[in-house]
């Protein structure tokens, strides 16, 4: 009954503009070992309180809230949705882990079928630093059947894979549209 209360109160202090005050309520609930609630309303709490730490740039708490939540092993499509969107955000703001961003766009597509976070995972493994991790991923990425309908998404990938040098002015024409 405390989490549903408190989830109340932050709920309040959020219409005030009282973020960090919010975030700081939440944060006291040790969301994580609540056994007494639905899984599916607590991971629901797990991710308002990232969001929370993500509004209030609080990069430390941010990172300590998405390794809670990735641990749940989230099944529900809606909440792992909403997570993977949070886990974005908070790649983009905090480490610019390109990689990371490019799989959590993967996993989005990998749900939901949309085409665009296809091409963003694809432009986000391009834009990550050269590792064995990155190319096994663009060939990963190359080798799907749902790159049919993005030829350019395929050629840039084809490009990128390849070992030889590709002029910039010719690469920038032909790309500048994505």
């Amino acid at each position: 009954e405390r989490a549903r209360l408190t989830e109340l109160l932050v709920e309040y202090l959020e219409k005030k503009g009282e973020l960090t005050e919010a975030m700081n309520l939440l944060q006291d609930l040790r969301l994580e070992i609540l056994t007494t609630m639905d899984e599916k309303e607590r991971i629901g709490l797990m991710l308002h309180q990232f969001r929370l730490c993500l509004q209030c740039n609080d990069q430390l708490r941010a990172s300590l809230c998405a390794e809670k939540i990735h641990d749940q092993h989230l099944k529900d499509d809606d909440l792992r949705l909403q997570f993977l969107e949070l886990l974005i955000t908070y790649h983009t703001s905090f480490t610019h882990n390109y990689m990371e961003i490019a799989k959590s766009h993967y996993d989005v597509f990998k749900i939901n079928g949309n085409s665009e976070s296809l091409m963003n995972a694809i432009l986000f493994a391009v834009m990550a630093p050269h590792s064995p991790e990155q190319l096994q991923f663009c060939k990963d990425l190359h080798e799907l059947k749902d790159l049919a309908l993005l030829p350019e998404a395929r050629m840039l990938l084809t490009i990128f894979m390849g070992h030889d040098l590709v002029a910039w002015p010719e690469f920038e024409q032909r790309f500048s549209s994505i």
